[in-house]
């Protein structure tokens, strides 16, 4: 799962840094460092009309189709098959630049809380899935989900889907085939008690 995630502007790495200057929109970017909860709102590359990737203010969580709440996150195996994120998955992905996430483990004395992080420089996206919901509603985001790397999975069993640089332009086409780019999805993380 993936229920809270952070960026900071000021650790991205050059590559990234040049990736998001040359979208237009990278002004949004936030130059603090910040946690980002469901709900809140965040910079998320997608493409637009023309089918060129820019930068865009979206909203974290799908409204729940039961009237409760917002879904955050999408299971990647199934997402594609899903009356609520099928058509998304098709022609509506993006991905969110992210400097870690944070997952929380059951202990005997509470949960503790971990840091995962993309390891030694590596640019890597939460990738995810986006809607529209009218003209004057922001447009809001899911973050695809699979099961954990092995050296993940004493946390939790779920982790975000990360992808890396070279999938950027065919994650966001919408020609790019979901099930094999998923496969692509990046185990190259670090993690540590916070």
């Amino acid at each position: 799962m993936c229920g809270r995630f952070f960026v900071a502007p000021d650790n991205y790495s050059e590559q990234l840094r040049e990736v998001l200057e040359a979208l237009q929109g990278h002004d949004l970017i936030k130059a603090e460092s910040f946690d980002c909860f469901p709900t809140d709102t965040a910079c998320v590359i997608a493409n637009n009309r023309r089918q060129q990737p820019r930068i865009f203010e979206m909203r974290w969580g799908f409204p729940d189709r039961k009237g409760s709440g917002v879904v955050i996150n999408a299971r990647s195996e199934t997402a594609s098959r899903l009356p609520m994120f099928c058509e998304s998955a098709r022609c509506r992905r993006c991905l969110i630049p992210f400097s870690g996430y944070y997952e929380w483990m059951p202990t005997d004395e509470g949960k503790k809380k971990f840091l995962i992080s993309p390891s030694g420089g590596n640019v890597l996206f939460l990738a995810g899935l986006y809607c529209n919901y009218g003209a004057s509603a922001p447009s809001r985001f899911v973050v695809l989900t699979r099961c954990a790397s092995k050296d993940l999975l004493f946390i939790h069993q779920r982790m975000p889907v990360l992808l890396p640089m070279g999938c950027v332009e065919d994650w966001l086409s919408i020609s790019g085939d979901f099930d094999s780019l998923i496969k692509q999805a990046s185990d190259k993380v670090t993690f540590r008690a916070v």
